[in-house]
């Protein structure tokens, strides 16, 4: 059995465009850096992409919030089709249910004759701990 992930917010304006960016201005900062600050070239790279990365971010953002004012407008006008374009958007989460059997073999896989089967090792640790066992409680005994 898998275990549940939890899920993480994302930032809705990141794919690989903008990743691609990011990672390009990441190396022109890096360079910029590792020049002790004097390259012109790599700090006006760095500029430009730092530029094209926030302005394609607030572009994105702008972009989803005039869909909610849009919404929003729809809501106060035709609550229907409101009803109808949110329903649209919302995510539909599929409910998974796991049977008994699956269970079962993961939880069998994880306790298996290999791991239950005691080696040598293990009986001869287990016959020291009795034995100093019964050697106490025969001291205490004998008290």
């Amino acid at each position: 059995m898998e275990p549940k992930i939890k899920n993480i917010k994302k930032n809705f304006w990141w794919d690989k465009e903008m990743e691609e960016l990011h990672v390009k201005m990441r190396y022109f900062l890096k360079i910029y850096k590792n020049s002790g600050y004097n390259d012109k070239f790599s700090n006006f790279n760095y500029k430009m992409y730092k530029k094209r990365f926030r302005n394609e971010q607030r572009k994105r953002i702008k972009e989803k919030e005039d869909k909610k004012a849009w919404m929003l407008n729809l809501s106060h006008k035709d609550s229907d089709k409101f009803w109808k374009t949110a329903n649209k958007y919302r995510k539909k989460r599929k409910k998974t249910l796991i049977s008994g059997e699956i269970l079962e073999k993961s939880f069998n896989k994880l306790f298996n004759e290999k791991i239950i089967k005691e080696s040598e090792q293990q009986r001869v640790h287990l016959m020291q701990i009795k034995k100093e066992i019964l050697e106490y409680e025969e001291i205490i005994k004998d008290n």
